[in-house]
């Protein structure tokens, strides 16, 4: 059976869908992926200082969107429900082991997407996930922000807001199929893909002070996104992540954090004040040496005088 972007989606219960994302959470813990994210998160010298979790651009669970290659039939909408599912996965597994390496500290998680419908906001409601309007607006420097496939402006008014780790397509990738206006054809200026130079350089100011890291497994991938990476060269790089995350990671996904803070070598007035302190200390010991030799003198000098 066949259903067209015009009809009602199968229907699809919680109790499915909760089903159904256990399967996943379990097949990921079980791969060599999942040990490999963790390794990544905790291998960061610095202690990490997240409080909230923000993921953007999941999309619809039961509403297939007319860019993607799917159709519509019974099986392009399982495809696609695994696809958003696998999503929430990775971004749940994330906030638990940044949890985890920071002493088991609370982590509130939203979700944010214009597309949702009532089945969203009750199965990641199930999940911690509290549905809200406009995420990106929420972001501070102690936030997570995960965006698997959200509009590139709006990912980047949650990445010029600094959120202590970001997920998703590579924005050096981004940048470079947005040229500046100079070197676009004329009646293109105005199209929604064009990037102005405030927003290149709130992307720029980001990634100068960031350190990017490929998700394990999307090494290979040379595409920003999956529109842009046939299905075909997405399973031959790695058949086994593709299946893991039913292709919701396709692309050149990449986590960014803080690079390290500069070493702080001591100044010269500070080297100064601490010789002058290491001088005045020795200073004072002399002189309590002397003082108590005096004493000792003075105390034999009493003995010897009681005696005679």
């Amino acid at each position: 059976m066949s259903f067209t972007r015009d009809e009602s989606p199968p229907f699809v219960s919680l109790a499915t869908l909760k089903s159904e994302f256990k399967t996943y959470q379990k097949n990921w813990r079980c791969s060599t992926f999942s040990t490999q994210l963790r390794s990544l998160l905790i291998s960061r010298l610095e202690e990490w200082n997240i409080d909230q979790a923000i993921v953007i651009g999941l999309g619809c669970v039961d509403m297939i969107p007319t860019y993607s290659h799917l159709k519509g039939t019974e099986e392009d909408y399982n495809e696609w429900r695994k696809k958003i599912l696998c999503q929430v996965m990775v971004f749940v597994e994330v906030v638990n082991i940044l949890s985890r390496a920071q002493n088991g500290r609370p982590i509130t998680m939203f979700a944010s997407d214009p597309t949702f419908d009532d089945l969203d906001e009750f199965y990641l409601a199930r999940l911690n996930i509290t549905v809200i309007e406009k995420a990106e607006e929420r972001v501070t420097p102690t936030t997570f922000v995960f965006s698997p496939f959200a509009p590139w402006p709006v990912a980047l008014d949650a990445v010029r807001r600094s959120p202590e780790l970001y997920l998703g397509t590579s924005w050096t990738r981004v940048l470079e199929a947005r040229p500046p206006r100079s070197r676009r054809r004329r009646k293109r200026r105005h199209r929604d893909c064009y990037m102005n130079d405030e927003q290149r350089a709130d992307c720029h100011r980001y990634l100068e002070s960031r350190i990017e890291n490929t998700f394990p497994g999307l090494e290979t991938y040379q595409h920003p996104s999956v529109h842009m990476t046939p299905p075909k060269e997405l399973l031959e790089k790695s058949a086994e992540l593709a299946n893991l995350t039913g292709r919701g990671l396709a692309g050149l996904f990449q986590f960014l954090w803080p690079k390290p803070k500069p070493f702080q070598e001591e100044d010269d007035s500070d080297s100064q004040e601490g010789e002058k302190s290491n001088s005045q200390e020795e200073e004072q010991s002399d002189s309590q040496e002397e003082e108590q030799s005096d004493f000792q003198e003075e105390k034999e000098f009493d003995s010897q005088a009681s005696q005679t």
